[in-house]
């Protein structure tokens, strides 16, 4: 027996699809458990939790579907709506002013004020679980979106799944001269730690990403690492084109040229001397040629931990909801993205959250 809640289609993963949508934005995004959540559903189960999936349970309730997600740390517990899909068809989200939430349901207890129109697209291709890092403070992981999160290098996945898994988990990875300790696993989450600056990191089991890393050039490709004289082309990944990274290898070790001299190092060998507080101690290890401290960017009220703004009529299309055009222009900008590799977290300065708005949006 099909179930009435969502779609009467029967299942097939091209025409059917469960997913949830992000309660920022509203995006739609589809879930990877697809084939057990519909023989729960159709198995008249209340609930399916699904571990992978950030510890979140659905419940199939009337007549809209949610998911829960626990509390881990500052992050309060999450809420999200959850449909069964019909692909290519069109639903309508409401904005809850008072939660700053975007929900199937219509609000109740105040005036209605905003609503998107989401396409359901289908589920991708099965991906692997990656662990990823947060390019915003611990404070801010309660405003975290999904672009906020940055896989680790496939090498460093595995041993902290490994770690994951044991009683009181830890696992230490090297990267060029620096070391960091992931440990404090509670359920997907986890707390990273560089043993160089003592900068803390929320961490969190994600899904490997399906984008193709961006070209880069090789001319590194035969060059050492001024400090701790590894082989570029034994250790370089592909990221950003401004970071001037390789791609060839299997390794993620991001590769930072310095612009006043040329000489090349890792990204998490040179971090520390890039962030001294004096010119003094910020030279070149190569030439003591003195260097240019990484500018901060302006962080959005998001990565400061506040909540973002309510959206507002005569937005454009990209950027977060509630961003101007010429703001969201410049948002989404490569060159404003910095480095997101697993060995360049320190150096990162996060300019925000980004995601894919609605495609159509009205106000009453």
């Amino acid at each position: 027996m099909v179930r009435s809640g969502g779609s009467g289609r029967p299942y097939s993963r091209e025409e059917i699809c469960w997913g949830s949508f992000e309660r920022n934005t509203g995006a739609w995004c589809p879930f990877t458990e697809q084939d057990a959540i519909e023989a729960a559903y159709q198995a008249n189960e209340a609930s399916i939790h699904l571990p992978a999936c950030f510890d979140a349970t659905v419940h199939f309730s009337e007549p809209h579907c949610f998911q829960r997600t626990p509390a881990v740390g500052s992050k309060p517990s999450g809420f999200r709506s959850v449909l069964r899909g019909e692909v290519g068809s069109v639903v309508r989200l409401h904005y809850w002013a008072s939660s700053k939430t975007f929900r199937l349901d219509a609000p109740t207890n105040e005036p209605p004020s905003y609503v998107v129109d989401v396409k359901i697209e289908a589920a991708p291709q099965e991906r692997p679980a990656a662990w990823q890092w947060l390019d915003l403070p611990p404070s801010a992981l309660a405003s975290a979106m999904d672009l906020n999160w940055h896989s680790f290098a496939p090498e460093h996945s595995e041993a902290i799944e490994q770690a994951s898994r044991a009683t009181m988990g830890r696992v230490e990875i090297i990267i060029g001269l620096t070391k960091y300790v992931i440990q404090n696993f509670n359920g997907a989450y986890a707390e990273q730690r560089n043993e160089r600056t003592g900068a803390r990191r929320s961490v969190r089991r994600g899904y490997a990403s399906d984008a193709a890393p961006p070209a880069a050039p090789d001319d590194l490709a035969s060059d050492f690492c001024g400090l701790c004289t590894e082989k570029f082309s034994e250790t370089a990944h592909s990221g950003p084109p401004a970071t001037r990274l390789l791609t060839h290898s299997p390794a993620h070790w991001p590769v930072h040229r310095l612009p006043e001299c040329g000489h090349a190092f890792h990204h998490s060998c040179i971090q520390h001397v890039l962030t001294a507080p004096n010119a003094y101690t910020r030279k070149c290890p190569i030439c003591r040629r003195t260097l240019a401290r990484p500018p901060v960017a302006p962080s959005s009220s998001i990565a400061q931990g506040r909540p973002a703004p309510a959206p507002r009529p005569g937005t454009g299309g990209g950027g977060r909801v509630g961003m101007d055009p010429d703001e969201a222009r410049r948002f989404v900008n490569p060159r404003n993205l910095g480095d997101f590799s697993s060995s360049a977290q320190d150096t990162y300065v996060g300019r925000g959250p980004s995601a894919r708005t609605p495609s159509s949006r009205r106000w009453f």
